[in-house]
């Protein structure tokens, strides 16, 4: 009877160490690296450094040319629309409107002698019609010159930051010349990462292209984005084409100037592949292997991929990802399909 005693409570302890195990194993989390998959054509990429900017960026001129009398702001101060920002001498302009207010006087005492001779027979209607004419005219070059007083000051098109100051006191500015840049940052912020390419480069892209940025301020955080614009004239200085990528995320810690660096894939015909790291696949063989995702619960997901190419330690593969599907690349091999995952730094 004692042996059977005993055996039994073997068996009852064996039993509740597998099921604080299983408990264990329900609660358990495994910490991975992940990373987002790219499109492009393999091994042809283009890495250039760059900023962030707005994606809506004024350049503010005066309509007419003048001396810069005042400037009211600087280079990084927020502005609030409708804020005055700078002011031209209208010394000149007042002028003018005075001069254009004696003519019209003038002209007026004109048109009325002359339609007084007119009715007497003594002067010409063609003459009274001659001073009228020229009334007329001196009256729209009046408008004008109230017009262009009403363009010696700039104001805020909206509210933002002034990330370029272009002109200071006393400076001669002509007509259209840039004297401040603003970028918006009214409602819905919507940041792009700015970069210089050569002319072979620029002819190699496509709006719409997909590109990923690091920035030095946030290491270890990648943020991906398309190509936006592309501008079509070369800056004047450098000779080089300015690109824009527009940034999928409005990360509340993305500001203005932070520095970079890009990553772009080039497609010569178009064409896109998705291309994921070499070390995200398990069970390689011949042209199939699998690699691990993350679901939205943070449980692992195993997933075949068909291989087109491999080329150093990147992949190209048949199947379609998304930008945001999030691979798993360093901690792979301790996973099981179903288990949470933790993510970690890589």
């Amino acid at each position: 009877m004692r042996p059977y005693i005993i055996i039994m409570s073997s068996i009852f302890m064996l039993v509740a160490c597998s099921s604080n195990k299983d408990k264990e194993k329900a609660g358990e989390t495994i910490p991975v690296s992940i990373i987002h998959p790219g499109t492009g054509a393999l091994g042809d990429e283009i890495s250039a450094s760059g900023s962030i900017s707005s994606e809506e960026e004024s350049s503010l001129s005066f309509k007419v040319g003048g001396i810069v009398e005042k400037t009211f702001v600087t280079e990084g101060q927020e502005v609030k629309q409708g804020q005055l920002l700078a002011r031209l001498n209208s010394s000149e302009l007042s002028e003018q409107l005075r001069q254009a207010d004696l003519n019209i006087a003038k002209l007026s005492r004109d048109e009325g002698r002359l339609q007084a001779l007119v009715k007497d027979t003594i002067a010409t209607v063609e003459s009274l019609q001659n001073a009228q004419t020229a009334l007329q005219t001196s009256r729209s070059q009046k408008q004008s010159i109230l017009y262009n007083l009403s363009q010696t000051s700039i104001y805020a098109p909206c509210t933002g930051i002034i990330v370029r100051k272009e002109a200071n006191e006393g400076e001669f500015k002509s007509p259209g010349a840039p004297i401040y840049v603003l970028a918006s940052n009214a409602g819905k912020k919507k940041w792009v990462f700015k970069i210089a390419l050569s002319d072979q480069e620029r002819l190699k892209l496509k709006q719409g292209q997909q590109a990923n940025v690091r920035l030095d301020a946030l290491p270890g955080r990648n943020f991906t984005g398309k190509v936006s614009r592309l501008d079509k004239v070369p800056d004047a200085a450098t000779g080089t084409y300015t690109c824009y990528i527009s940034l999928d995320s409005a990360d509340p810690s993305l500001v203005y100037g932070l520095s970079g660096h890009l990553s772009l894939r080039l497609t010569s015909d178009g064409s896109s592949e998705t291309l994921i790291p070499l070390a995200s696949l398990s069970g390689l063989k011949d042209s199939t292997a699998f690699i691990y995702v993350l679901n939205p619960d943070t449980t692992a997901k195993k997933m075949s991929v068909h291989i087109r190419q491999i080329k150093g330690a990147e992949v190209s593969i048949n199947e379609k990802l998304g930008q945001e599907t999030a691979i798993v690349t360093y901690g792979k091999s301790n996973i099981r399909e179903g288990v949470k995952l933790r993510i970690v730094a890589p």
